[in-house]
């Protein structure tokens, strides 16, 4: 087997590294980031707090109405219950039954909007609470779906490294070592495939002795250009 095709055989399984590795990052950004998760819980939250105080203000608003209405009975009951005979008193309590009626109206306007208040809450505090669930649900098969993805990337890159190894032992140190350093200098290709007489790695035309020495199983030749190691197959 030759030289140069071992080091294309490294090429393509660092690259499969390279490929396994990176995803397996993207996949441990993906678990770690729960902004929607977050977003409704949240709003899930913002919706019963706010359902609450509706709740609330509804009962303040029933509590003053029936303490209104409490008032105005009590008003109505010494006005017309014989024992106030002075004129002034009396016309005193018809005009504050006539206020306490009037400001009876204000309160069960706003009694009434506090009904349609609590009603709103209660339909928007509703909706969040789906959402969330619809969303856990969501997160919860990503997250199973990323942790079985992460497993056999994992098994893959396991398996990836021995053959790596298997495959670096074969290599001399002086090559392993220029294409580490190729590797490192050109993003992670040191080894590009020879395509209708150009270099596929930066698009060189190659010269007919260059071309003769890339495909010759002996040797090693590298790109006038990216100085990358040339492989034609």
């Amino acid at each position: 087997m030759s030289q140069m095709f071992q080091l294309y055989r490294l090429q393509q399984i660092d690259s499969q590294l390279d490929e396994a590795q990176e995803r397996v990052l993207d996949i441990d950004r993906l678990l770690g980031d729960d902004t929607a998760l977050n977003l409704a819980k949240t709003n899930a939250i913002s919706a019963e707090s706010i359902l609450k105080d509706a709740i609330n203000a509804q009962r303040r608003a029933e509590q003053n109405v029936g303490t209104q209405s409490i008032k105005i009975e009590q008003t109505g009951a010494t006005l017309y219950s014989g024992k106030v005979r002075n004129p002034k008193e009396l016309q005193d309590l018809e005009n504050e039954t006539a206020a306490l009626k009037r400001y009876l109206e204000v309160l069960e306007e706003r009694q009434l909007e506090a009904m349609f208040a609590e009603e709103d809450a209660r339909k928007i505090n509703q909706e969040r609470s789906i959402e969330l669930a619809l969303v856990t649900a969501k997160s919860a098969r990503e997250h199973k779906d990323l942790e079985e993805e992460k497993a056999s990337l994992q098994r893959d890159i396991s398996r990836l490294e021995n053959e790596r190894k298997a495959t670096t032992n074969s290599i001399p140190d002086g090559d392993l070592t220029i294409y580490e350093q190729l590797r490192v200098q050109r993003r992670g290709i040191a080894v590009a495939l020879v395509k209708d007489n150009f270099c596929a790695a930066c698009g060189t035309t190659l010269s007919a002795a260059l071309l003769y020495e890339a495909r010759s199983p002996n040797k090693l030749t590298r790109c006038d250009t990216c100085r990358r190691f040339l492989y034609a197959g």
